[in-house]
């Protein structure tokens, strides 16, 4: 009579399984110290579809609205605004109000 077949990975399997993942975490971990030991690439171009043309990616100094969306993919902030619109710490630590406001 056949053994039945059980619907749970043997042993086997499961340290083959463990194995595979453990050589793509230990790949791509060499990988991205190979990518930071390179550095920046300066000559890499990035590119996004969009629907109008951008002005400038200065956040600062665009009047788009439609820029806004690609700057907060870019840039960080300083602080950040919860639902509640109390200021949260971001890449600011800490602050102060100077005595004249």
């Amino acid at each position: 009579m056949p053994r039945p077949t059980s619907r749970f990975p043997t042993q086997a399997a499961l340290r083959a399984a463990l194995a595979v993942a453990g050589l793509a975490f230990a790949g791509l971990a060499w990988g991205l110290q190979a990518a930071t030991a390179a550095g920046a690439n300066r000559n890499a171009h990035l590119v996004i579809g969009w629907g109008e043309p951008v002005d400038t990616l200065n956040p600062a100094a665009t009047g788009a609205r439609d820029v806004g969306p690609i700057d907060r993919n870019i840039f960080d902030t300083l602080v950040w605004l919860t639902p509640d619109l109390k200021v949260t710490p971001h890449l600011a630590t800490k602050w102060a109000v100077s005595d004249d406001g």
